[in-house]
């Protein structure tokens, strides 16, 4: 699934840009959501709420979003009232079956939907037993206190047999209008140093680190939010020249992302490097004492960038940091000693808390996934 530490023929990914997390309950508003979408959004998902009668009409929407939004990919998934947490976004692989799957997922397992039974181990292998061309990705969303715990994370991720559990939303939704607390990059449990996803690193094998919209179409009468795409939105790195759902999902199952708020910072590279042993994000690094680069290019100034993770299988938390950095193309580099374990990952925060209007004055950040440091595999 990931690549270890290797002599790369690709060089660094190619990244494309996402948002998988977005609703539209009004099908006379396809029109509406599709003007909304940023021009530079390669791939979105369609992802009401399981426990709406309007989500089991959903496949008629998709099909009017296909013809409608051409110049990138839609994909069809749930909004799921997930047993034993919140929310999760469950998104198919464009198929026949794909919104028969969707359905059934919400019908059997949706603890608000009446009639289902919620239950994690039986939604997890009802999705496992769909062939594996065709089975889902599952990520968490929102997750702000009180919605997710490490321990129930785990739960899915041990009733996984298919690589379905791929990640969760870093940061939250919804970053159009006041969302008070969970705006506060540094202690939001998704991206927080030590928070979930880095007690998600401790557990067993890569997982991705993702930004998504919220966007609702249908509340924009009476509470503005950025349509996808135009604030929050995930990378997903894949070859050059590939854009197919196939190579999103492989990506994604890598651990191969990064979450983005806003369009300042183009990522160049993310590595560790020895010799001609390479591995990038998503990896797992076996190669011995080596050097961590984090390349890129920076429209704004930077407060702060967080080399964050743990080095030596402890505690993760803050492991350098470097403070102000003008406009401009930036090198970063970090020693990784011999006998590392662990994780490594990345945070850097804009010096402005500018958005785009008519949105509100907020911090923004960057993160990576983590390349993940042999013990940890």
């Amino acid at each position: 699934m990931t690549n270890s530490s290797s002599t790369s023929d690709t060089g660094p990914w190619s990244w494309l840009r996402g948002d998988l997390h977005t609703h539209c309950e009004d099908a006379a508003q396809i029109g509406d959501y599709v003007d909304r979408i940023d021009p530079r959004l390669d791939f979105l998902a369609l992802t009401n709420h399981g426990q709406k009668p309007v989500f089991f009409e959903q496949h008629h929407m998709v099909a009017e979003l296909r013809q409608r939004w051409t110049a990138g990919l839609v994909l069809s998934g749930v909004e799921w009232n997930a047993p034993g947490g919140g929310h999760a976004c469950v998104v198919f692989s464009p198929h026949a079956d794909e919104a028969d799957h969707a359905y059934a997922l919400a019908r059997g397992f949706d603890r608000h939907l009446d009639g289902a039974h919620p239950d994690i181990t039986a939604g997890m292998r009802q999705l496992a037993q769909i062939v594996p061309e065709h089975r889902p990705v599952l990520c968490f969303n929102h997750p702000a206190p009180g919605q997710w715990s490490a321990d129930t994370i785990a739960e899915y991720r041990q009733h996984d047999p298919g690589d379905i559990v791929i990640g969760m939303e870093t940061v939250h939704g919804h970053q159009g209008y006041d969302a008070g607390a969970c705006w506060d990059l540094a202690t939001y449990p998704g991206c927080m140093p030590g928070g979930l996803a880095d007690a998600a690193y401790a557990g067993a094998g890569p997982f991705s680190l993702l930004a998504h919209s919220d966007f609702h179409i249908h509340k924009q009468d009476r509470l503005f939010d950025y349509g996808p795409g135009i604030f929050n939105h995930t990378l997903v790195g894949v070859r050059p020249g590939e854009h197919s759902a196939e190579a999103i999902f492989a990506g994604l199952r890598a651990g191969r992302t990064c979450a983005a708020q806003g369009h300042w910072l183009e990522l160049i590279d993310f590595a560790i490097a020895a010799g001609a042993d390479v591995a990038r994000v998503g990896d797992t690094w076996k190669s011995g004492a080596a050097r961590a680069a984090f390349e890129f290019d920076n429209s704004e100034p930077l407060a702060q960038v967080d080399w964050i993770g743990s080095l030596d299988g402890g505690a993760p938390g803050v492991l350098s940091a470097v403070g102000p950095q003008p406009v401009g193309h930036q090198r970063l580099e970090l020693d990784i000693p011999a006998g590392a374990h662990g994780f490594l990952r990345l945070r850097v925060l804009s010096a402005s808390a500018t958005r785009p209007t008519p949105g509100p004055t907020a911090p923004k950040g960057f993160f990576t996934s983590a390349i993940l440091l042999a013990a940890f595999r």
